[in-house]
């Protein structure tokens, strides 16, 4: 049975190891061997840092560089944005993150930067929310929620929601004492 393999990124070291490789003409295949990587990865990256030029490992560096941060979307709900604002305001009436994201989508179907999966919703946005909730920001200090959950589960339904029934929390009552 073959060890599992884990990927791992090309380094500054290796890529120097590469660039006298190349300079002493040796082939992909005996730098591979000498770097215990595929002579396809090396091939890859010769030509996708240097392509038709001599391969120089500063040259492949910055192309890495470059690559990696321009590569990935920036995040979408950022503090005090549209998006922000609209996933802070139904967090603070309790909404959950699946209820949120699935809002969103009905209300911007389409209009992609004004959506947010649940999970983006978790991460950007809750944690400022709860902050809020818990300052009593935003909410009136006579009223508190009054229920566990406000979703309810519809598995004949499967729509954007996919079985959940978006419905707003029951209004909130003074807490009995």
């Amino acid at each position: 049975m073959k060890p599992e393999v884990h990927y791992r990124q090309i380094d500054y070291q290796e890529r120097q190891t590469i660039a006298f490789g190349v300079e002493q003409g040796q082939s992909m295949r005996a730098i591979g061997r000498l770097l215990g990587r595929s002579p396809s990865t090396i091939s890859r990256e010769i030509e996708r840092s240097a392509p038709g030029n001599p391969y120089s490992c500063r040259c492949a560096q910055k192309c890495f560089e470059r690559r990696r941060r321009f590569g990935r979307p920036g995040p979408k709900p950022v503090l005090n944005n549209a998006l922000f604002d609209s996933i802070t305001e139904l967090l603070l009436q309790h909404w959950s993150p699946q209820q949120v994201a699935a809002h969103l989508a009905k209300l911007h179907p389409h209009e992609a930067a004004m959506r947010a999966s649940h999970e983006t919703t978790k991460r950007g946005a809750a944690p400022r929310a709860h902050c809020l909730l818990a300052s009593g920001a935003g909410v009136s200090s006579a009223t508190t929620r009054t229920s566990s959950r406000s979703w309810d589960w519809d598995p004949t339904r499967d729509e954007a929601g996919a079985g959940f029934t978006i419905t707003p929390p029951r209004a909130s009552r003074p807490m009995a004492s």
